[in-house]
């Protein structure tokens, strides 16, 4: 994810960390899941389509660099109050 697999790790130990249940983490394990085996023939076949693979491979690493600095926006329980 962010870097390398390491935040993958830990990330249901965060999402329990934030209140979450088992079931919620596991919906959001297994939406994360289909995304990843739909989003790789999808960026393929938009690729060839617009035949710049350098952009579309920019495009989502902006991406993913965009949802990977969202996270720091996550309240925490300190934030509640």
């Amino acid at each position: 994810m962010c870097v390398g697999q390491a935040p993958t790790l830990y990330r249901a130990l965060f999402m329990k960390h934030l209140g979450m249940s088992a079931g919620q983490i596991g919906l959001i394990w297994a939406v994360d899941r289909v995304f990843g085996i739909v989003a790789g023939p999808v960026a393929g076949v938009v690729s060839d389509k617009v035949k710049k693979p350098r952009l579309v491979n920019q495009l989502i690493l902006l991406f993913a660099s965009l949802l990977c600095a969202a996270t720091f926006f996550i309240p925490t329980e300190e934030c509640k109050g």
